[in-house]
C-alpha cells in the first residue's frame, strides 16, 4: 500500500505585495462575472459568455468547440459545460468531426440565429444602460 504525499496549499501572498492584489484583483473579476451570469438567467435569458458562444458560431458556421472557445474567450471545458446548455435549449448541435473523431464540431440550430440575435440585443442594452 503506497501513501500519497501530503496536499499542501499553496502559500496566501503577503498583504499589501503585488501578488495579494493580483489575487484580489481576479477575485473581484470572478465575482463579477458570475454575478453578471446570476443576473442575465435570473431575467429569462443567457449569460454573456452563452451569447458569445453563439455570435462566434454566427460569425464563422460550424466550428471545432476549441475554436468556439477561443472566439468566445473562455477555456475549452467551460465551454463544453456552455455548450451543453445550449444543446439543451436546442439552440446548438454538436456532432464528431469527419475529418478527426476526437474534434466535435458546434453548428447553430435554426432556432438560435433569431434568438441569439434578439437576446444579444437586449443583453447590450441592458449593460449600456446601467
Amino acid at each position: 500500500m503506497s501513501s500519497s504525499p501530503p496536499i499542501t496549499r499553496a502559500a496566501e501572498p503577503q498583504p499589501g505585495t503585488p501578488a495579494a492584489f493580483a489575487e484580489a484583483w481576479e477575485s473581484f473579476f470572478v465575482a463579477v462575472r458570475r454575478a453578471r451570469g446570476r443576473a442575465s438567467r435570473g431575467q429569462g435569458g443567457l449569460t454573456l459568455s452563452q451569447l458569445n458562444l453563439l455570435r462566434a458560431l454566427e460569425e464563422h458556421g460550424e466550428r471545432p468547440v476549441g475554436l468556439v472557445a477561443e472566439a468566445a474567450e473562455v477555456a475549452g471545458a467551460t465551454a463544453t459545460r456552455m455548450l451543453d446548455g445550449l444543446e439543451r435549449e436546442g439552440l446548438v448541435t454538436r456532432r464528431p468531426s469527419v475529418e478527426d473523431r476526437r474534434v466535435v464540431m458546434v453548428a447553430l440550430t435554426d432556432r438560435s440565429s433569431s434568438r441569439s440575435a434578439r437576446l444579444w440585443t437586449r443583453s447590450v442594452a441592458r449593460s449600456s444602460s446601467g
